[in-house]
């Protein structure tokens, strides 16, 4: 455990909160910072938001970045694809349903605060690469 002291309200609050959570929230921040930095050099890459896909991959990514013409067949397969859950084991019939929300909503005001120190910054330079609209509609809720 490690202690988080964070301030709400002009009142101190000190709570313990999973030092596994802080040095992944510390670890994302780095990654992300790191692919920024190595975009910035090399000025090469892409960044897409979440929110973005999947239309981004058959409307902007394939034919611009990779020069593949997506004809309106190929888009439907792609989008059903896309439907499916990544992680359904083999399963299959699994239909992918994002999470993010109940995530965002269930998240403590320790979690909030240790997310925002860390990658506050670097997710708002993430957004701004991407092209996004900061707090946008998610488009795979």
């Amino acid at each position: 455990m490690a202690l988080m002291v964070s301030f709400r309200d002009s009142r101190c609050y000190i709570s313990f909160v999973s030092i596994t959570f802080f040095f992944l929230s510390f670890f994302q921040a780095a990654l992300s910072l790191a692919a920024i930095q190595e975009h910035q050099r090399s000025q090469k890459g892409r960044f897409v938001n979440y929110n973005q896909l999947p239309d981004i991959f058959w409307n902007d990514l394939l034919p611009k970045e990779f020069g593949v013409p997506v004809d309106d067949a190929m888009r439907q397969r792609i989008q059903a694809i896309s439907q499916s859950y990544s992680k359904d084991k083999g399963r299959k019939g699994i239909t992918f349903k994002g999470d993010g929300e109940d995530k965002r909503q269930s998240a403590t005001p320790e979690v909030v605060a240790a997310a925002q120190t860390f990658a506050g910054d670097v997710y708002h330079q993430l957004e701004t690469l991407s092209g996004a609209k900061l707090d946008g509609e998610r488009r795979r809720q």
